[in-house]
């Protein structure tokens, strides 16, 4: 079997292999008695039992006896081995793994983390810092550049620059208090405003109802940064459906001090004005991050990041030879090591978009199969009030969708295909999808009780070069 990348960030524990995502988790544990739940299931009752609930077991791994009991769990290393051997379990894979750590993870917790991994099911072959393989190829010599991305509780600011033929981390500042989750109070917060303002309901007076406004958080993320300047948020009650309308102005505005304390953070760690800032994909979605950090919109996706992550691990060669029970960290990268091997030049002092570099996959997604038909990508995806589903073929720049409730877009780029979601109840493969998510062929997309499907297909064209 081939190896596979954890990407190891609570927001989302990502485990990839060459042909995309397997599975993907949040840093969340519920514990309900005896029963235990990991990942996205926790994180969306995280508000109706939230002394059940913890999140912190990876942003503060370590071996400390855990002073409020978490299941059978004796300190935060346990918990995190029990999250491991769920990521194992529901992916179905096991074998060797290459492992991007956050900048912010200090050396106790990459010993820790070492010492977890040897009684999980997967045998990690390499770590390296995960800041470093995303920006690396994005530096040319004698240059330097800010990486920025974000964890549950956290957002970090990475220095790189390159001395001599070889890229290295020069600095990393943390941002407590900067991450999802102070964005998510946020944004919840805002909404709560809105709902009081225009409907005089209050929906924190509820578990239940404050936990619908969380798990609507990524749809309201994706339409900010859709450009969309206000959007619809909903709370369904046991009677009715209440509406309130968030604008970006009022998200901006309460978002206002933690973009303070990020460009506090900024100021003390960039060394040039002119230096280029490369954000995560995480980082991009938060609204305002940009403007704040006068960042250039070029992103790095998870896929993306797995990709450069396997090649690292390719062209480094066995770092540990004569150490079996050592697993190397790779802080220093050659300048050359992330690039394909027919490159020959050195990388441009211009930052390129790591959108053109594309997720390494076999065969591509380039149509979607509905009721026979085949759809070339890209379509949007509208459900009528008569539950009709309207698939529709959309033209470079096409911004404007068919009448009816938006439910999807499916795009493709650089022979990625990805599913946007536009409302609630998408599945792909049975597994619920509120963000951004890579598809690939054979993948089952369907929404809500809505008896009407799509699966995603690879046709193959002799006139086409579609992989």
């Amino acid at each position: 079997m081939s190896r596979a990348v954890l990407e190891l960030n609570d927001h989302q524990l990502g485990l990839y292999n060459q042909d995309g995502l397997m599975f993907s988790s949040p840093g969340y544990v519920l514990v309900n008695g005896k029963h235990v739940q990991f990942g996205q299931q926790a994180a969306e009752q995280s508000r109706l039992n939230p002394l059940g609930t913890n999140n912190e077991f990876w942003h503060r791994l370590g071996m400390t006896p855990l002073t409020r009991p978490v299941a059978h769990f004796r300190h935060y290393a346990d918990v995190a081995h029990g999250h491991l051997l769920h990521l194992a379990q529901e992916s179905g894979f096991e074998g060797e793994i290459v492992i991007a750590v956050p900048a912010s993870f200090s050396r106790e917790q990459l010993a820790v983390l070492t010492g977890v991994l040897k009684h999980s099911p997967f045998k990690p072959v390499a770590m390296m810092d995960a800041a470093l393989v995303s920006a690396s190829h994005q530096l040319a010599a004698d240059s330097e550049l800010l990486y920025v991305d974000v964890q549950l509780h956290q957002l970090s600011l990475t220095r790189l620059h390159t001395d001599g033929s070889v890229v290295r981390r020069d600095a990393v500042s943390v941002v407590a208090g900067a991450g999802w989750t102070a964005i998510s109070n946020s944004l919840v917060q805002t909404a709560t405003e809105a709902f009081v303002a225009q409907a005089r309901f209050n929906p924190q007076h509820s578990a239940a109802w404050e936990q619908q406004l969380y798990n609507q958080i990524p749809l309201w993320l994706q339409h900010f940064y859709d450009a969309d300047q206000e959007l619809i948020a909903r709370v369904q009650t046991d009677n009715n459906t209440i509406q309130a309308r968030i604008s970006l102005s009022d998200v901006l505005d309460a978002l206002e001090p933690v973009f303070q304390k990020v460009a506090q953070h900024a100021t003390r760690i960039i060394t040039d004005p002119s230096m280029p800032v490369l954000l995560s994909g995480r980082a991009a979605l938060i609204p305002g991050l940009q403007q704040c950090l006068s960042a250039m919109n070029h992103q790095v996706s998870p896929q993306q990041l797995a990709a450069l992550c396997l090649r690292a691990a390719a062209n480094t060669g066995p770092a540990s030879a004569g150490h079996a029970d050592t697993v190397p960290f790779l802080n220093v990268l050659a300048l050359d090591t992330l690039r394909h091997s027919h490159e020959k030049s050195p990388l441009s002092v211009n930052l390129v978009s790591v959108s053109q570099t594309p997720a390494v996959s076999q065969r591509s997604v380039t149509h979607v199969l509905s009721e026979g038909i085949a759809w070339p990508l890209p379509v949007d995806v509208c459900l009528q009030q008569d539950c009709a589903v309207v698939i529709r073929t959309m033209g470079p720049a096409d911004n404007s969708r068919s009448a009816g409730t938006q439910v999807c877009v499916i795009s493709r780029q650089d022979d990625v295909a990805q599913l946007l979601p536009r409302s609630e109840g998408l599945t792909v493969n049975g597994d619920a999808v509120t963000t951004t998510r890579a598809l690939r062929p054979g993948d089952q997309i369907r929404f809500g009780a809505i008896n009407a499907d799509m699966q995603c297909i690879h046709v193959h064209d002799g006139g086409l070069n579609h992989g």
